[in-house]
Order: structure tokens, then C-alpha cells, then sequence
């Protein structure tokens, strides 16, 4: 489907993704260490949360990871 071997994300599409990954880990996160969902069934459940939060849900997901899970 792609001739180009030299394809590359835009800055914009290069964010985005980086924000994705972001909320999926963060997502997993939750999933397995709140929820005690394990392998393919966190990581099923992670990619959906992620992919489907919204921007301020988003933020929060990557807050709630970054200061160790907390809650606070």
C-alpha cells in the first residue's frame, strides 16, 4: 500500500500519537493496577479507554499516572 520506505509522521501526527501512547499507558495503568484486569483483556480495555477519552478526561488519565497513582 505505501511505495515510499521513507514515510514519516507530520509534527501534528508526531503529537498525537505521543499523547495516545500517553493515555494508553496511563489507561493500562488503571487497568491493571486499580481494576485487576490482566494481559490481552488490560490491554484491550486500555486502547479503548484511550482512544476514546476525551481531552480532558485524556489529561487527567496522564496526571493520575504521573504523580504516582494516587488519586489526589
Amino acid at each position: 500500500l505505501v511505495e515510499d520506505k521513507n514515510v514519516q509522521l507530520t509534527p501534528a501526527g508526531a503529537s498525537a500519537a505521543l499523547v495516545l501512547s500517553s493515555r494508553r499507558r496511563a489507561a493500562l495503568s488503571i487497568m491493571q493496577d486499580v481494576l485487576g484486569l490482566e494481559g490481552e483483556d488490560a490491554e484491550h480495555e486500555a486502547a479503548w479507554l484511550a482512544a476514546s477519552s476525551s481531552p480532558l478526561l485524556g489529561r487527567h488519565l496522564i496526571s493520575w499516572r504521573a504523580h504516582g497513582n494516587s488519586g489526589s
